[in-house]
């Protein structure tokens, strides 16, 4: 008989293999399933990209809509502070002009004071020179005098 173990040699191999029908049908669902798989993971993958890209578009296209409504914030910003600022510097001007009105005076010329006795005080000394300056002691405490009268007129 031929068994496992015997000598005879081994019967001819079919050259066909036979499947039972429900093994061969579970293969072909199975061979199905995975082409259906792989074509939804590159379906899914094809619409992921053009997911992103449409959200890229997407973000482009606000950022430059926020930078453009932010530079033309700014700039109309800008020009409201410009117009405040004409307006207040004219402002401070009008009140400036209004003070210089009220407070600014010419000061008068000051007029020389002490005249007399300076000049006394430079005749003694120019007709006295030498030891004899010091007689002309009367005459400069005549002309400090007057000089601390001045001072204490102006304070």
């Amino acid at each position: 008989m031929g068994g496992r173990f015997s000598r005879e040699a081994p019967a001819a191999a079919p050259s066909s293999v036979i499947v039972e029908p429900s093994l061969s049908e579970a293969l072909a669902a199975q061979k199905a399933s995975r082409a259906a798989s792989a074509s939804a993971t590159a379906t899914a993958e094809t619409t992921s990209r053009a997911a992103a890209a449409a959200a890229d578009e997407t973000v482009r296209k606000l950022s430059a809509e926020f930078e453009a409504e932010r530079r033309a914030f700014h700039e109309k910003r800008a020009a409201e502070v410009e117009a405040l600022e004409a307006d207040t510097l004219g402002c401070v001007k009008r009140q400036v002009a209004l003070l210089h009105s009220k407070y600014d005076f010419v000061r008068p010329e000051a007029k020389p004071r002490c005249t007399a006795e300076e000049q006394s005080v430079l005749d003694c000394y120019a007709a006295r020179k030498g030891a004899d300056a010091l007689q002309c002691g009367p005459v400069v405490d005549a002309y400090s005098a007057c000089a601390r009268r001045v001072v204490d007129d102006l304070a």
